[in-house]
């Protein structure tokens, strides 16, 4: 599932010159209150555990909801951007990634990429040349390069929507 530095390279050599935003999966397109609410009923679990995470990233995230709002910001940033998919999920929940984003989603796979740590989402970021990324946990942002825009995102697409627009 993980993309090798080539298929990075293969994808900032792409003739495709519309700008390039990059979507956090788990809490930006992919919903998984319900799960993780039944997850840490029924086991007792910490609600962000290790353990909780580990379920609800593995074949249950099939199940997962759509965040309000994103299909929606998704299909009108298709348009005029190129959209990647960079997550923190764990390699072996990857095909369960792919398998949700492929049922809701109309990402290129060629554009979804899988990595370890948080640190290795703002390389992709810049190696790809993402112009704006959006993720839910600000602590990735701070690590995202100063040159492009960041968004915490909070639960509305709104507000990323009109950043995006004036600066299209």
């Amino acid at each position: 599932m993980a993309k090798s530095k080539y298929d990075i390279m293969r994808v900032m050599k792409s003739k495709n010159v519309k700008k390039r935003i990059g979507f956090d999966l788990d809490g930006v397109l992919a919903d998984h209150a319900k799960n993780r609410k039944k997850t840490t009923k029924s086991l007792g679990l910490k609600e962000n555990s290790e353990e909780v995470k580990e379920i609800i990233y593995g074949e249950l995230s099939l199940t997962a909801g759509v965040i309000k709002g994103a299909k929606k910001a998704v299909r009108t940033l298709d348009k005029d951007f190129e959209l990647f998919v960079i997550s923190r999920r764990r390699q072996k929940h990857g095909r369960y990634a792919m398998a949700w984003l492929k049922e809701n989603f109309n990402f290129s796979p060629k554009n979804i990429f899988f990595v370890d740590k948080k640190k290795d989402k703002a390389d992709v970021v810049k190696k790809l040349g993402v112009g704006f990324f959006i993720d839910d946990d600000a602590s990735v942002l701070g690590l995202i390069p100063d040159n492009v825009k960041k968004f915490l995102f909070t639960g509305s697409f709104d507000e990323f929507l009109e950043l995006v627009k004036k600066e299209k």
